[in-house]
């Protein structure tokens, strides 16, 4: 039995590590919308809805931060939960801060640069950078919608490896056993 339990503790502790790295790079609010109580109309607003989730952008960073509204559309009131993320690649270093307003059901994203460089110009002109913001519900309160298909199927092919991989392992090596006491 103890066997058994050393291999599930390595692969729950390498996930765990492996969860904190893929977190570097995002930032995320949760929230359960509510009836808007006021109309929002910020002709400099973009929206986000359950059929459009997802929108790119492109902008010069300042190190000062810079906020930009996303207008979000179509969610339902029910109860349901939602998860507004923003992922960026590595290589924009960028500091996040999300802010979910209920009475115009709108995200505030503010962004700023975070980084120092020894090329003076690098300091007085950012590069631009690009960012994606994607709205998702909440499955089971923990999970994104977008992933929770690729949680199953993680989890139905570690199992249905552990298992089969226990059969072939047999199948083999009793062979082998078979064959060996055959040659002798």
């Amino acid at each position: 039995m103890k066997h058994q339990i050393r291999p599930l503790l390595a692969l729950l502790l390498a996930l765990t590590l492996y969860t904190t790295l893929a977190l570097a790079n995002t930032a995320q609010v949760r929230f359960v919308p509510e009836l808007s109580r006021s109309p929002f109309s910020d002709a400099y607003s973009k929206a986000l809805s359950p059929n459009e989730n997802t929108l790119t952008v492109i902008t010069t960073p300042d190190f000062e931060s810079q906020t930009q509204t996303f207008q979000l559309n179509g969610l339902s009131t029910d109860g349901t939960m939602y998860e507004v993320r923003v992922c960026w690649p590595a290589n924009y270093p960028l500091e996040f801060d999300l802010k979910f307003d209920s009475k115009t059901n709108s995200v505030k994203v503010a962004y700023f640069s975070d980084y120092y460089s020894s090329d003076d110009d690098l300091n007085y002109l950012p590069l631009d950078a690009e960012f994606q913001v994607v709205l998702n519900k909440v499955v089971l309160g923990a999970l994104p919608e977008d992933i929770f298909g690729a949680v199953i199927l993680a989890v139905v092919g570690g199992g249905l490896a552990y298992f089969l991989g226990g059969v072939v392992y047999k199948v083999v090596f009793d062979s082998h056993v078979t064959t060996e006491k055959k040659n002798r």
